[in-house]
């Protein structure tokens, strides 16, 4: 290539030269490829690669060269090819590349990784022929692998064609799929050791900074890179500008700094001894906790760092952020790895694990769509586990959450055997707050069988139990219950009402959020009930500003589900409607659809004439209720089912709904249901049990201004010459009348109703 060069080992008869003596024959050979005219000779194109490892004798070489050909006008084209990180500002490359410029006209082009049409390209040209199948397949991985990257690139061809995964016959390149992986493998290994000789020559502080950025393995600000590293101001800068002229880290559009590629992150990561490994994962934690990151960036970091106790904290509070946006795997997965890193005696960590255990439940119970047979597996498992090994405390804690799910099925029985033994066992381990929360199903149990002197008595023991342990938070559970009492044992909504508000004001104190959307809840629904819709509506804004600071989707939907229901009670059907339908949106983003949801849509538009819209509603809606394990939803949703098939005038359905809805233990539904019977009966000319059943609602206060309404119209169908003494004798057969023996009766009616049909 160089003949002067051959010409000069002959006159020096091959005896070893000095350097400097080397760089000046070099110098003169390349200066005899040059033409000292246009016309003496044909266009010469010199292409020097990897130019920044040239040191300073080589570029004065090169200046030389470019010095002659500008001089001669000759036809020469220079090319050379160097690194990013060859052209920094104070690097000799940069300093030649100015001289150059005034001598000669020069250009730069800065040369992108490929994208992933021009990498299944170069596949192509590899494989040497047209595209197909498996090529533009395995073009695909390598995108993935290398993003284009054309040093990665070549390095995994090269571990692909090693592993024997792509060689060549006669037609051009022929795939192995079996060992395409290891090929990869290979090659990706291959990457690494590149990475790791340019990572050797950087200076300590690129390293660590490069270190943090692997660490915190997402992209982040430089001066919480800084921090990590734990570098001063001008150390970090010099990093900074080591690891981006290397082509290691890279700005993201919102001024972010990151690895540039996965494989520089898997190098750096490698390279990290187990103690430097924690500590920086420790002051990651430190720096991500004063920079308010996501709960599960702070439990990654405390996880790796060691610290276990902290590491649970932030799981749970990660699972409740998972759980509250509908992602239900990724909550049990981080409730679970919480409830593994939690220390079993500990006190403090106990009560963790229970609430974490309550959060797996109730994760499962949405995920599952309320199918309550598994729950109560995994109680009953956790029982026994408990029992073998002699932990009482937590045996009666799993007998509890066992008798609480037993009872949202119906099951009372059951339920009151798993409470009572959870009550002998936590009273058994001196344990007074599952004593009190054994108390308080026992509570609701007694409530659910409408046994009102027994319900008060044991909510008032587990109010009691609660204080005496020191648990304000768990006497007010059991107080909430106690309105339900008061408004419907005793049918005395206001005072109900009463003891409603004073629980939400000392809830409100405590400042816990969970306890205080309840309040609202129930607080709402009692409004509702006593027609202060105004007030109603007004703890619904109150409910969705505790919404968002919760972040919980599910209420946010709730919100707009029953802001729908109040509309529609008072006859805005547009706006609710427009509130249904919202809701619908809302629960669907968090992966929960409650039939009730489109029982209510379908009420909606049944009312407004679309017919058609209105009988898919009502259609899916009982659909998903057929699927439900948990009775109260499942009577919410009949009673709502049996409204809109009265809207439809399928009065056959309606009545079948309204049944379903009397199989629920909540008065207020068995209210809403005996309304509805009426109702049918009074659509359908049957007066004598219209009066009857109508007569019960109207008679009691506790069914509320919206039941009482519709129940008046309703008698007002019968077409009666004197409404008001049909009324009256409504009222007086409904005073006179025993609640439980009505519903029993019906309750019998429906039974033979369903037999009849399954003949």
């Amino acid at each position: 290539m160089l003949p002067e060069w051959a010409d000069t080992e002959r006159e020096r008869d091959a005896k070893p030269l000095e350097p400097q003596q080397l760089v000046g024959v070099l110098a003169r050979a390349l200066l005899a490829l040059a033409p000292d005219s246009p016309e003496a000779r044909a266009p010469l194109v010199l292409f020097l690669d990897d130019a920044q490892w040239a040191d300073a004798s080589t570029l004065q070489t090169l200046r030389r060269l470019c010095v002659h050909v500008a001089a001669s006008n000759a036809k020469v084209l220079i090319l050379l090819t160097a690194r990013a990180e060859g052209m920094a500002e104070a690097s000799l490359l940069a300093a030649f590349s100015s001289d150059v410029g005034r001598e000669l006209a020069t250009s730069r082009l800065d040369l992108e990784p490929l994208d992933r049409h021009d990498t299944k390209r170069l596949l192509e040209a590899v494989a040497g022929r047209e595209a197909r199948a498996d090529v533009e397949a395995l073009g695909e991985q390598l995108f993935a692998e290398t993003l284009g990257h054309p040093l990665y690139l070549v390095e995994t061809l090269k571990g692909l064609l090693e592993r024997g995964a792509i060689s060549h016959d006669d037609e051009g390149m022929v795939l192995d799929a079996a060992r395409i992986v290891e090929g990869l493998r290979a090659g990706a290994a291959g990457v690494r050791a590149v990475i790791g000789s340019r990572l050797a020559r950087l200076s300590s502080s690129a390293v660590a900074l490069a270190q943090a950025s692997a660490t915190l393995a997402t992209a982040a600000e430089f001066e919480v890179l800084r921090a990590v590293a734990d570098l001063g101001e001008l150390e970090a800068l010099d990093g900074f500008e080591a690891l981006t002229h290397a082509g290691l880290l890279h700005e993201t559009a919102d001024g972010r700094l990151t690895l540039s590629h996965d494989r520089v992150r898997e190098t750096v990561s490698e390279l990290l001894g187990g103690p430097r490994r924690a500590l920086l994962h420790k002051r990651a934690l430190a720096v991500l906790e004063r920079a308010g990151a996501s709960p599960a960036a702070l439990a990654h970091h405390a996880l790796a760092s060691g610290a276990h106790e902290v590491a649970a904290v932030h799981l749970e509070r990660a699972g409740v952020h998972a759980l509250n946006v509908g992602a239900f795997d990724e909550a049990l997965r981080d409730f679970e790895r919480a409830l593994e890193v939690t220390q079993r005696r500990v006190p403090v960590a106990l009560e963790r694990r229970r609430a974490l255990l309550t959060r797996i439940e109730f994760t499962l119970y949405l995920r599952d769509g309320h199918q309550l047979g598994a729950l109560q597996d995994r109680w009953r498992r956790a029982a026994r586990d408990a029992r073998n090994s002699a932990a009482t405390s937590e045996e009666a804690f799993a007998l509890g959450a066992l008798a609480a799910s037993l009872a949202s099925q119906g099951h009372h029985t059951q339920a009151g055997e798993a409470a009572r033994a959870s009550l002998d066992a936590a009273r058994a381990s001196g344990d007074a707050k599952t004593s009190a929360r054994a108390l308080g199903t026992l509570g609701r149990l007694a409530v659910e069988r409408r046994d009102w002197t027994q319900a008060e008595r044991w909510l008032h023991e587990a109010e009691r139990e609660a204080r005496s342990a020191g648990e304000e938070a768990l006497a007010l559970e059991a107080r909430a219950r106690l309105a339900s009492v008061v408004t419907f044992g005793h049918d005395d909504p206001q005072a109900g009402r009463d003891i409603e508000e004073d629980v939400l004001r000392r809830r409100l104190e405590l400042g816990e959020t969970g306890p205080i959307l309840a309040s609202l809840v129930s607080l709402t629904y009692t409004c509702a009930r006593l027609g202060d819709y105004a007030e109603a509506l007004r703890l619904l804004d109150e409910w969705a500003v505790w919404s968002e600071r919760a972040g919980n989707g599910r209420v946010d939907a709730n919100v707009l589900g029953m802001r729908g229901m109040l509309w529609f009670e008072q006859d805005e059907v547009e706006r609710a409607l427009t509130a249904g339908e919202a809701s619908l949106r809302e629960f669907q983003k968090v992966n929960v659809v409650l039939p009730y949801s489109y029982a209510g849509l379908a009420a909606c538009l049944a009312r407004l004439g679309r017919i058609d819209e209105a009988r898919r509603a009502f259609e899916r809606g009982e659909a998903l209720n057929a699927l439900d394990e948990d009775l109260y939803h499942k009577a919410a949703t009949a009673w709502a089912l049996g409204d809109a098939a009265l809207e439809l005038g399928d009065f056959t359905r309606a009545e079948s709904f309204y049944r379903q809805a009397l199989s629920a233990n909540s008065t207020a539904w068995l209210l809403v249901g005996l309304r509805g019977l009426g109702e049918v009966h009074a659509r359908t000319g049957n007066e004598g049990d219209a009066v009857r059943l109508l007569g019960v609602v109207l008679a009691r206060r506790a069914a509320g201004v919206h039941q009482h309404r519709r129940a008046k119209s309703a008698l007002a169908h019968l077409g009666q010459a004197d409404a008001s003494d049909l009324l009256e004798a409504a009222l007086a057969l409904g005073r006179a009348a025993d609640l439980e023996s009505v519903v029993a009766h019906e309750r019998s009616l429906g039974d033979r109703s369903a037999r009849g049909r399954q003949d």
